[in-house]
């Protein structure tokens, strides 16, 4: 199993995130406003508390590093 080390989380830098974990780039995928309304809507996405500024610039930086994100989607954060 695969762990990237690209974005490391630890337990109380976010409430929902309770052991240490990662970002796993690999499963990354864009949704449509649609999609995602429709998600939540069925249950199959769950709505949490915003992330801080902090860990979010982390998410996105370790998108620029990891070598499992998908291409397409690392030219996004190039812009960040």
């Amino acid at each position: 199993r695969l762990q990237d080390s690209s974005c490391i989380i630890e337990p109380g830098e976010h409430s929902f995130v309770k052991v240490r974990s990662f970002i796993n780039y690999r499963y990354a995928r864009v949704l449509s406003y649609t999609q995602i309304f429709n998600g939540l809507q069925k249950g199959l996405l769950i709505r949490k508390e915003d992330i801080s500024d902090e860990l979010l610039k982390r998410i996105q930086n370790g998108a620029k590093t990891t070598k499992f994100l998908d291409r397409n989607l690392k030219s996004w954060f190039e812009l960040f």
